[in-house]
């Protein structure tokens, strides 16, 4: 949460480290404001501005880290997408002249951050989002995608992606793109649950 007081606009609950703030003229028009603003939150950047200005941030950001896996470190960049109608405008962006023809899907690998137990072709699916707006755009390996084994919902299903990751990428993903619902919850991890406390196992 935000509070604006003269002329500056802070967050209501700040950390421990001083956050930035901006200063902002209450006359000045808002579109004047398209630049994104740069704030701290628990010790992580914040980016904030309007939908646009925060995708075109985004994409950049994430196009500047794939340059850095692919071509300072030598391996392949793996990033995981989250599905639902949130990301749709990064997707769009992220295959579109500005971002698209700079970024390294040669070696890029494009993994699920989480699925609904339905069949790939369900409107219901996250893949499908991810597989109608970005796939078809850009040149990414079919290899290099890799869809959850969707309808399946059980614990052998879960194991299977987890040894895929595993196998392709070693103990970690390069990116992790995460929306947040109204109730908190985030990558189908809900508030309260027992699924919380897990420390251990991937999938």
């Amino acid at each position: 949460q935000f509070r604006y007081a003269g002329g500056r606009l802070r967050f209501a609950q700040e950390t421990s480290q001083e956050p930035e703030t901006v200063t902002i003229d209450p006359l000045q028009p808002f579109e004047a404001l398209s630049e994104p603003m740069y704030a701290r939150l628990h010790g992580g950047r914040l980016v904030a501005g309007d939908t646009q200005t925060v995708v075109r941030t985004l994409a950049e950001h994430i196009l500047k880290s794939a340059k850095r896996v692919v071509h300072q470190r030598q391996r392949e960049f793996h990033i995981a997408l989250s599905g639902g109608t949130s990301p749709m405008k990064l997707l769009e962006y992220l295959s579109s002249a500005h971002i698209s023809p700079q970024f390294p899907w040669h070696a890029t690998h494009v993994w699920m951050v989480d699925e609904r137990c339905v069949p790939t072709w369900d409107n219901r699916s996250n893949f499908k989002m991810i597989a109608e707006t970005l796939l078809p755009h850009v040149p990414l390996p079919f290899l290099n995608v890799h869809p959850m084994p969707a309808p399946r919902c059980d614990a052998a299903a879960a194991d299977q992606y987890a040894q895929e990751m595993a196998r392709l990428m070693g103990e970690r993903l390069d990116f992790v793109i995460l929306g947040v619902g109204t109730d908190g919850h985030t990558a189908s991890l809900f508030p309260g649950e027992k699924s919380l406390e897990e420390r251990h196992q991937t999938g």
